[in-house]
């Protein structure tokens, strides 16, 4: 599969976590790539569209790191880990067709290595586990 240029709208069902939150915060993160691909030569919006996906990936893996904690998920340093290194891989990227390499290349390869195995784990619990703020 060729993820780099695979577009937001050709999602496959590995990539859906089945966790609604984090599926919306996955094809957010997409959207915000290929919008950022698609805008004309606009310096300000080009700045601002860029400034918002770096937001995003940041929110999405603070995020999902808090659902990890709340479900107890044995794979969480390694899978920290592996944001750590997208973050310092995505802090070196401002250009607009890298970064939306990096989100539609990298990132969502990190979703079907990462994220899947959390899927599976977080489907085998009760639903209420896994959900940040649940006991």
């Amino acid at each position: 599969m060729d993820l780099k240029n695979m577009p937001a709208n050709q999602w496959d069902a590995p990539c859906r976590l089945g966790r609604s939150e984090i599926e919306h915060q996955h094809e957010l993160l997409v959207d915000l790539a290929d919008a950022l691909a698609l805008l004309p030569g606009d310096k300000a919006k080009l700045e601002a569209t860029a400034l918002q996906l770096y937001r995003q990936v940041r929110m999405h893996f603070d995020f999902e790191e808090e659902v990890m904690r709340a479900a107890g998920y044995p794979e969480m340093v390694e899978h920290v880990a592996a944001h750590r290194r997208l973050i310092g891989l995505l802090n070196d990227l401002w250009e607009p067709r890298l970064l939306h390499d990096f989100v539609c290349g990298t990132l969502v390869q990190h979703i079907h290595e990462h994220d899947d195995r959390l899927s599976v784990f977080l489907a085998e619990k009760p639903a209420s586990r896994g959900k940040p703020g649940a006991r």
